[in-house]
C-alpha cells in the first residue's frame, strides 16, 4: 500500500507520502528497517521485527527513479499481494506472501528490551540501528 503515514518529517515526509519504495540493495532496505525498529524500540521500549518483502522488477515496470537516492525506486499504486514475496526466517528462503500470510501474521517476535542489543543504554538511534544491522538482521546481501 502507498504510504499514508511516513516515519519521516518535513520535506522527506511530503516526498514519501503516497509512495511504495524499493531498493536494488537489501542493505538499503536493512538500514531503513533497522532505523524504524530502533526508533520504535527507543520510543516504546519494544519493537516487532521487520518483515522483508520483495517484488520482482518485471512487476514494477512503471517504477520511477527516486531522485533523492542512487538505487531506490517508487510506485504510486498498490502492489497486488500475488506479486509479493516474503523472507521466511524459519525457512531461510523466499515464499509467495499468499502462501505464508497466516504463518507470518502469527510471527510476533519482539526484540523488546534495548538491553538485548549490545549497546549502551544511553546510545542514540544510530547506535541502535548499527547494532540491529550487525546483531539481528536475518538476511545478508548476496544471500538466497
Amino acid at each position: 500500500m502507498p504510504s499514508t503515514d511516513p516515519h519521516w518529517s518535513g520535506a522527506l515526509r511530503r516526498w514519501s507520502m503516497g509512495k511504495v519504495f524499493f531498493s536494488e540493495h537489501v542493505s538499503t532496505v536493512a538500514f531503513y528497517a533497522a532505523y524504524i525498529f530502533s526508533t520504535t524500540l527507543m520510543d516504546a521500549g519494544a519493537s516487532p521485527d521487520p518483515i522483508l518483502l520483495r517484488v520482482r522488477s518485471l512487476d514494477l515496470q512503471d517504477a520511477e527513479k527516486d531522485t533523492a537516492s542512487v538505487d531506490d525506486w517508487f510506485v504510486e499504486r498498490v502492489i497486488p499481494t500475488s506479486k509479493i514475496q516474503v523472507w521466511v526466517p524459519w525457512l531461510e528462503d523466499w515464499a509467495p506472501l499468499r502462501d505464508v500470510a497466516v504463518d507470518m501474521a502469527e510471527m510476533r517476535t519482539v526484540r523488546g528490551e534495548p538491553g538485548e542489543l549490545k549497546v549502551s543504554p544511553q546510545a542514540g538511534t544510530h547506535a541502535y540501528t548499527e547494532a540491529y544491522l550487525t546483531q539481528l538482521w536475518p538476511y545478508e546481501e548476496g544471500g538466497k
